[in-house]
């Protein structure tokens, strides 16, 4: 069985994806760098950016009206930074969370979380328990 959360296609996984052709107005994609369902109790979206980077107006707005749409299950949006080089992967259970979307706003952490650590402290909140929990 192939290794869970590796990359299997790299020349896959490096293409460009080109919206160009796909705009309404001021409307065009954007993308979501990571997704987790938590057995439909709990979802947890990833917005990856490099040190220093901010998320554009558009695409904040757009996560907004996504997490606010969800409302059957309790959704999250973390937005973590990093500092690899475009040589190296990203390490996204290592990135930094530098703010997160919870209960219909943006908030800033009170305390220095990685992803992996911020995503278990929400599966605690909110009751959600795995027997096998490995660290990054």
């Amino acid at each position: 069985m192939p290794e869970r959360g590796v990359i299997h296609n790299r020349p896959a996984a490096e293409q460009i994806r080109d919206y160009s052709g796909l705009r309404w107005g001021t409307i065009t994609p954007t993308d979501i760098d990571g997704f987790l369902d938590f057995r439909g109790r709990l979802f947890v979206l990833i917005e990856l950016k490099y040190i220093g980077a901010d998320m554009g107006a558009g695409q904040r707005l757009a996560y907004e009206r996504l997490c606010k749409a969800i409302t059957r299950v309790p959704v999250y949006c973390l937005v973590c930074q990093h500092d690899n080089g475009l040589d190296e992967d990203i390490k996204t259970a290592t990135s930094i969370l530098v703010e997160y979307w919870a209960s219909g706003k943006w908030r800033k952490p009170k305390t220095y979380l990685t992803a992996w650590e911020a995503i278990n402290v929400l599966l605690g909140i909110h009751g959600i328990r795995f027997d096998t929990l490995a660290d990054p």
